[in-house]
């Protein structure tokens, strides 16, 4: 399984006048995640770009379960569930340092030309490693 932990620090700008995590600032923590996990099998979305790919979010789900508030350290669990040399499904839980479960999530990203702006495929080394760590469960 592909799996990247990354922990941050709630900001101020991200809450409500109750202190509390906005609902829309989710799926950034969400793409906090898995711009990390990428970086950590060696192609950051900067190099995919490069490469003429592009990954926009087709899908996205959320499901909210306890509060999140200002200041509050977190990790955001990535893993990568399903994918195809077009799409890469992600799964996500928010979590604290003892492990209390804030948030899960789940996005669906597609690949795309670039420059045309067609749907497109993943470039084959980035399909080859990904299918690689994948199959051999390892967990990054």
């Amino acid at each position: 399984m592909l799996a990247n932990r990354t922990e941050f620090r709630v900001r101020y700008g991200e809450t409500d006048q109750m202190g509390i995590v906005h609902h829309s600032v989710y799926p950034l923590y969400f793409e906090m995640g898995r711009t990390e996990l990428f970086r950590q099998i060696g192609y950051p979305y900067g190099e995919m770009e490069k490469m003429g790919i592009i990954m926009p979010l087709n899908e996205l789900k959320v499901k909210y379960i306890n509060p999140t508030h200002y200041d509050d350290l977190l990790i955001v669990e990535t893993t990568i569930t399903n994918f195809s040399p077009v799409k890469v499904v992600f799964s996500y839980r928010i979590i604290n340092l003892i492990g209390k479960l804030f948030t899960t999530g789940e996005t669906t990203l597609v690949c795309v030309h670039k420059i045309t702006g067609k749907p497109g495929r993943l470039p084959l080394d980035i399909y080859t490693m990904i299918n690689s760590l994948f199959s051999d469960g390892n967990a990054l």
